[in-house]
C-alpha cells in the first residue's frame, strides 16, 4: 500500500509531552488537496519528525 507524507505544524497546549501521555492537540497541514479524503473522525496516523517515528494520532 502507497503511504503519503503530508507535512504540517502541531500545536500542544501545556507542557511537554512524554513518552506514553496523551494529548489533544491542533494540528495544521499545508493545504494539499489531496488530503481531505483522509481527515475522517477515527483516522489514525504516525506523526514523525524527520525519519524518526515519535507518535501516533487519532482525529477525533
Amino acid at each position: 500500500k502507497l503511504q503519503r507524507t503530508y507535512i504540517g505544524n502541531i500545536n500542544f497546549e501545556g507542557e511537554d509531552l512524554m513518552p506514553g501521555q496523551e494529548r489533544i492537540a491542533t494540528i495544521r497541514f499545508l493545504l494539499v488537496k489531496e488530503l481531505e479524503q483522509y481527515l475522517t473522525k477515527g483516522r489514525k496516523w504516525w506523526l514523525h519528525e524527520g525519519p524518526r517515528l515519535i507518535g501516533e494520532a487519532e482525529i477525533l
